[in-house]
């Protein structure tokens, strides 16, 4: 997959950030208007009908929005972008003092009223091990140094 189509292709304006979409309707009158924005923050807007969701960028379809279909289902096979939260520690953070934080956080998870609220909000909420996590760090740091790469942003 060619990442810089994926990321900012679809033929119109894509916006990733926070500016409201009226104002970029205006600003930019011959471009369809899209904005990457996380489910929790337009799920509120969804739910009023001042906005309408295209596509979530997840690999499955979120169940707060569970009739947008996916980018990958709306001809992207592969893609995928997730807002994700994370809890780090300082590199030489004990092993021990790592895992029972790990383990307080996978707890808090299970619980029913926690894991709704979060839900109700449009996040999806999963856990994984510390290892779990570098890893997923790692797949993350590679796709968006390539991705920047790809469009000429330097840091």
């Amino acid at each position: 997959m060619n990442t810089k189509s994926a990321a900012l292709g679809l033929g119109a304006l894509i916006i990733i950030g926070l500016m409201p979409a009226c104002a970029l309707a205006q600003a930019y009158p011959e471009k369809p208007v899209r904005l990457i924005g996380a489910i929790s923050t337009s799920l509120p807007h969804i739910r009023a009908g001042k906005i309408r969701g295209i596509a979530v960028t997840g690999l499955q379809r979120s169940s707060a929005v569970a009739d947008v279909p996916t980018v990958a289902e709306s001809g992207f096979p592969g893609f995928e972008v997730v807002q994700w939260f994370g809890l780090m520690a300082p590199a030489k953070t004990p092993g021990d003092v790592v895992q029972r934080w790990n383990s307080a956080v996978v707890q808090m998870h299970r619980d029913a009223e926690f894991a709704g609220g979060l839900m109700r909000r449009g996040l999806e909420p999963s856990t994984n091990s510390p290892q779990e996590f570098a890893a997923f760090m790692q797949r993350e740091r590679a796709m968006w140094s390539k991705v920047f790469k790809e469009v000429g942003i330097k840091l």
